[in-house]
């Protein structure tokens, strides 16, 4: 992986996660000051729309690197350090990506929240998972 893929990646992964851990605890641990408001912070709609508009920057990032360092490492079998998170992060990638685009476009109350607790659940594992990833890589 180039080093400019590399720091694009990481800095697609920084704004979409604290972005989307900021409006998570907008959402769930603050409480509104206002009884009327539906909102629990002033700025949570424009915390959700950065989130929203910053994520497909992961998502490129991501498919950037497919070919040079994702398949590279699968078609070699690779066995060294990063493998598991590696593949971890593999298959948590396209379950946090869809149910992001599902949770935008479902219709019913049902659905929403499956997709919402899908995309809460693997973009919490995701975070964790790159970071530990990134640890191990680090200590090579």
């Amino acid at each position: 992986m180039l080093k400019s893929e590399r720091n694009f990646l990481h800095a697609a992964n920084a704004i979409t996660g604290i972005s989307g851990i900021v409006y998570f605890a907008m959402l769930y641990f603050i409480e509104g000051s206002n009884e009327f408001s539906i909102l629990n912070h002033p700025w949570q709609d424009a915390v959700r729309d950065w989130h929203i508009v910053l994520a497909p920057l992961l998502i490129f990032a991501v498919a950037l690197i497919l070919k040079g360092h994702i398949l590279k490492k699968i078609r070699n079998n690779h066995r060294g350090r990063g493998r598991i998170s590696g593949l971890l992060l593999c298959a948590l990638f396209p379950v946090m990506a869809f149910s992001a685009y599902l949770l935008q476009v479902s219709a019913n109350e049902i659905t929403y929240k499956a997709f919402l607790y899908l995309h809460n659940t693997s973009s919490f594992l995701w975070v964790a998972i790159y970071l530990i990833h990134q640890a191990r890589m680090m200590r090579q």
